[in-house]
């Protein structure tokens, strides 16, 4: 018995060593290796004497990146055989599953008699074992990468939550063998340039700390690269300012910036590339629920997740978020997380998952912004229709025309805003959400109705005037009816009513032309009641 223990508590310090070293939390090692949070914590809580499934301590190692040497330390803790044994039964047997999974050690283990290679950095962040979708991106961005004369620049672009580190840190295991000088990666948001070029410096064994000012040490990071065929990554660029010292001169090496900026000076010849919410046509989401939850209760739940996909607008982390919370939290359905997201009040309160959250990730790009820019974005939550027009935005923000076009094209560049039909803008649906939560008074949902109610009776009989902003001129009514605007959901529903019917939308008719005779009614309205009575 003292022998199990014993043995239960030397896999359990050997385990917690490496997952010490490596920070990560339990949900994310299960999420990056597939292997239950609660199991992982078993194992480290020395509960566990001997894991059942060795492929499971190799998926634990693959997802935080040991060594074969590592590995090899944790799989005899319980007496597995080594990596190297591992790989040469799956080499025998054959068995393709087994071998895949242990294809990061396969060229560690047959190098370990050669001569030792030149060092070579690869500071990637780890690669998610979920990745899922963006595969025309992926072939585009390898296409570019690694043709013979390729530029030297490139961006990953888009709004926070859309995977632009996921999508670097993934291409860069894929095509970490065509740079033989290595991958180097820095967040700027967490280091400054002094520091980056320090570490990149170290990572080819020289110590530049001598150095003390940034152009110096700059220059001296720029020569040591000019030579090198590397990859560099700096992830979550805010300024053109981050990213100058940190380029190097033109040549065999490529850097790819991520940002949520669009109008960096610095990358204004580099080859860019946009990345929006996964794909609703190529089933990305769904195939990411896949992964995660399985591909039985994925088929079983296919059209409650269809929903849940489409109601977060496609956008990766918070898809991530939705699988994480229904493959970890007990007892929850589909079903039951669509209810709860349904609730729009409450819809970012439920995108949370440990140290995951949409909120946290949209305020590193709100708390950017200056008051008066904050209060315009959080006007545009009024809007409901698919898109809106510059004019309309001017109207809601009490501003003019052409200053409120300045704030979108601002907004737009820092990922905040999208495109719409041509001339238009719209937020993405959880932007909408966060933008809506911020409006501290009633004032932009007063003026939003007051916008659309007066255009409904310009465009009276203007039918195409009326397609085009129907989804706002409908939210106007609701938004009416539900703030307690009588007289304005009287002028509103009497404007409207011919081109509802017209268009076929009898229900729609009918409701909002029924709340308005009660409006009128309730305020005496009785030029407003005859025409609802026509109507």
């Amino acid at each position: 018995m003292n022998e199990q223990n014993g043995q239960r508590q030397r896999f359990a310090d050997v385990l917690s060593q490496y997952v010490n070293r490596q920070g990560h939390s339990l949900g994310q090692l299960a999420r990056r290796s597939g292997i239950p949070k609660r199991t992982i914590a078993n194992w480290i809580a020395g509960q566990v004497r001997k894991p059942r499934y060795q492929t499971d301590l190799v998926k634990l190692a693959r997802a935080l990146h040991l060594t074969a040497c590592e590995a090899d330390e944790v799989l005899q803790s319980v007496g597995y055989p080594t990596v190297e044994e591992l790989i040469g039964r799956a080499r025998r047997q054959p068995d393709e599953e087994l071998l895949s999974l242990l294809a990061p050690w396969v060229q560690e283990t047959e190098q370990r008699n050669s001569p030792p290679p030149s060092p070579c950095p690869f500071q990637a962040i780890a690669d998610l074992p979920h990745f899922v979708g963006r595969e025309r991106e992926l072939e585009a961005l390898e296409q570019a990468l690694l043709v013979g004369q390729h530029a030297t620049l490139y961006s990953l672009e888009g709004m926070g939550g859309v995977g632009k580190t996921t999508l670097a840190a993934h291409l860069a295991y894929r095509v970490r063998p065509h740079f033989p000088d290595g991958v180097l990666w820095a967040r700027l948001n967490l280091s400054d340039a002094m520091a980056i070029l320090g570490a990149f410096a170290a990572a080819y064994g020289r110590d530049v700390s001598a150095y003390t000012d940034l152009g110096s040490r700059s220059q001296v990071v720029r020569e040591i690269l000019a030579h090198k065929r590397a990859l560099i990554v700096l992830d979550d660029a805010r300024s053109s300012e981050e990213i100058a010292p940190l380029l190097p001169p033109s040549g065999d090496c490529v850097v790819i910036v991520t940002t949520r900026r669009r109008d960096l000076a610095v990358m204004r010849q580099a080859h860019r590339f946009h990345l929006g919410p996964f794909d609703r046509a190529r089933q990305e989401s769904l195939s990411l629920f896949d992964r995660v939850l399985g591909a039985e209760r994925t088929q079983g739940e296919r059209v409650t997740l269809v929903q849940i996909a489409d109601l977060l607008g496609h956008l990766p982390l918070a898809v991530d978020i939705a699988a994480s919370r229904l493959a970890y939290e007990p007892g929850w359905t589909a079903a039951n997380f669509l209810e709860r997201l349904r609730r729009e009040k409450r819809r970012l309160d439920e995108l949370r998952y440990e140290d995951l959250s949409v909120r946290a990730s949209f305020n590193l790009s709100y708390d950017t912004l200056p008051p008066h820019l904050q209060q315009f974005f959080a006007a545009l939550g009024v809007f409901e229709g698919q898109d809106f027009a510059v004019a309309a935005a001017a109207y809601v923000a009490e501003t003019s025309v052409e200053l409120a076009r300045d704030h979108l094209i601002t907004l737009y560049g820092l990922s905040l805003v999208q495109e719409g039909r041509p001339g238009r803008y719209r937020l993405h649906p959880l932007l909408h959400d966060y933008a809506r939560e911020r409006i501290g008074a009633d004032a932009p949902f007063e003026r939003m109705v007051e916008c659309f109610v007066r255009y409904a009776e310009r465009h009276r009989l203007d039918g195409d005037a009326l397609d085009l902003e129907s989804g706002n001129l409908l939210a106007a009514l609701h938004t009416a009816h539900a703030r307690g605007m009588p007289a304005a959901l009287v002028r509103g529903a009497n404007a409207l009513a011919h081109f509802l019917e017209v268009r076929g939308l009898y229900d729609a008719a009918e409701l909002h032309l029924n709340r308005a005779r009660q409006a009128a009614d309730a305020v005496d309205d009785t030029p407003g009641l005859a025409r609802v009575h026509l109507n």
